[in-house]
């Protein structure tokens, strides 16, 4: 007697087997989404800051300071259309006072802050409200 199709037992073990690898996996996708949205936040924040030094070499100024989310003036056209100073990530800030000139960061998650920190050791500060849910990138004239 030939047999055809699989007994329960072997459908089982399969089914199992799936279970085992997708219990392993999914918490790797989880920390490959968290990477990716790093790397998309520090996309945005060297193409920020090529424009801005961009403006400078054109103007020889930065541009006046910004609230929250608001883009400098005279920066639109250096960046790509349709940038946003506030985005699903990560909200920004311009600042152009008499002590520094900078922009800040302020992730919408703890960890891309913890991440920023490592990837740009060196030249960043945490924000001036305090409270660590900021990074300021420091620009020299």
């Amino acid at each position: 007697m030939t047999r055809r199709g699989f007994t329960f037992i072997e459908i089982l073990i399969v089914m199992i087997i799936i279970g085992i690898l997708a219990t392993i996996m999914i918490p790797s996708l989880g920390q490959l989404r968290r990477r990716a949205e790093s790397a998309r936040v520090i996309g945005d924040i060297e193409a920020v800051e090529k424009a801005l030094l961009t403006r400078y070499v054109d103007f020889d100024d930065f541009p006046a300071s910004t609230p929250w989310g608001v883009l400098p003036d005279g920066l639109g056209g250096y960046l790509v259309t349709g940038f946003s100073f506030d985005s699903d990530l990560a909200s920004y800030r311009w600042w152009n006072t008499d002590a520094f000139v900078g922009l800040e960061v302020r992730p919408t998650n703890q960890e891309l802050i913890e991440i920023l920190l490592r990837y740009y050791t060196g030249q960043t500060l945490p924000g001036p409200d305090g409270t660590g849910t900021s990074v300021v990138f420091i620009f020299d004239e």
